[in-house]
């Protein structure tokens, strides 16, 4: 048995074999508190013992199950996971333990949500987070084992911006006076050009990137590959301006506000559109990158390279974006009829 420390944890961790079987967890005790730490791992010893000798789990509450996902994950996820674990904790008792949730809860939460209006997609992360907390606590722990997952159908967005769109979002940007409009409008620049996820371009260091061969390194959190994207001349302007500061960006909490509602302010006032492809977010900068790619020519293979995809079914979304070069062919072939 062992206390650690983990570098983004405030508490201490333990870790043990039984049998071949090893256990992992945060004690939950501050690092000043070494001898609190040693009796909850002393006591988790005990209880994994028990388990193994007599076969009995200890029950566990959805919201210590919660806890122990969310200590597992970090960045972009553990914000979202947040969300998920405090939009859950609304509907269903703190105290409730896992094993005690029912079909009728999950049926319940889910006809819940539908009535609100909220879209496939959302209902689905939310479920992917109960499912993954109920997955990570039952081998400890007593859990509903004959629960049935629904199969919620998502919402594929194919929103991206248009050129007037990209125009009207920058003019406005432009024309604010504050540094915070000035970070948000290099910040979308970024990411019209690049391509990269909102979290990945704030987090850029200067090591990443080689404005000899103008190009950026980026490590992607959330597939875990690195991958190079280009830099493009607006990009390198911008990137020019910045390298007296120790990183590209810094403090972007408020641009990266400010930028959320502009798009929003600029490009969700079509209903037909929302409904179709979905609102218009900090997000969209990206497919719009990838769509532009496409429509001039590159293949899904490349472009999911530059995606940072771990496969290509990844970037299959953007396939139906060829249409619109069918479309375009159509228009001029009848035109020069």
């Amino acid at each position: 048995m062992n206390l650690f420390r983990r570098t983004d944890s405030p508490y201490w961790w333990y870790v043990f074999t039984i049998d071949g079987q090893r256990f992992r967890d945060s004690t939950k005790r501050p690092l000043n508190d070494k001898k609190g730490a040693m009796a909850v791992m002393n006591a988790e010893y005990t209880k994994a013992l028990n388990m193994g000798q007599l076969g009995h789990k200890p029950e566990i509450t959805l919201k210590d199950a919660f806890d122990l996902t969310l200590d597992e994950v970090e960045g972009q996820t553990l914000r979202v996971y947040k969300t998920q674990a405090t939009k859950l904790l609304k509907v269903l008792p703190k105290t409730k333990l896992a094993s005690s949730l029912t079909q009728g809860d999950l049926d319940a939460l889910l006809a819940r949500r539908k009535k609100a209006g909220e879209q496939g997609n959302t209902i689905r992360c939310e479920f992917k987070f109960l499912r993954r907390a109920l997955s990570r606590v039952k081998r400890t722990h007593k859990v509903n084992a004959d629960l049935e997952w629904p199969n919620i159908k998502g919402f594929t967005k194919t929103r991206y911006l248009s050129k007037a769109e990209e125009r009207a979002v920058l003019a406005r940007l432009q024309a604010g006076s504050t540094i915070t409009d000035a970070k948000a409008y290099e910040l979308c620049i970024i990411l019209l050009d690049t391509g990269l996820r909102l979290m990945e371009a704030v987090e850029v260091d200067w090591v990443d990137i080689d404005m000899t061969n103008r190009t950026i390194e980026v490590y992607r959190t959330k597939t875990g590959i690195v991958s190079t994207v280009p830099i493009s001349n607006r990009v390198y302007e911008i990137l020019s301006r910045k390298t007296n500061q120790p990183k590209p960006f810094e403090k972007m909490e408020w641009a990266v506000k400010n930028l959320r509602k502009v798009i929003g302010a600029e490009c969700n006032q079509s209903k037909r559109l929302i409904e179709q492809r979905g609102k218009a977010t900090i997000h969209t900068l990206r497919d719009t990158f990838a769509s532009r790619l496409l429509q001039q020519g590159m293949s899904l293979h490349k472009l999911s390279k530059l995606l940072g995809h771990t496969t290509i079914t990844q970037t299959a979304k953007y396939a139906q974006l060829e249409n619109l070069d069918v479309v375009s062919e159509a228009r001029e072939m009848m035109d020069a009829s």
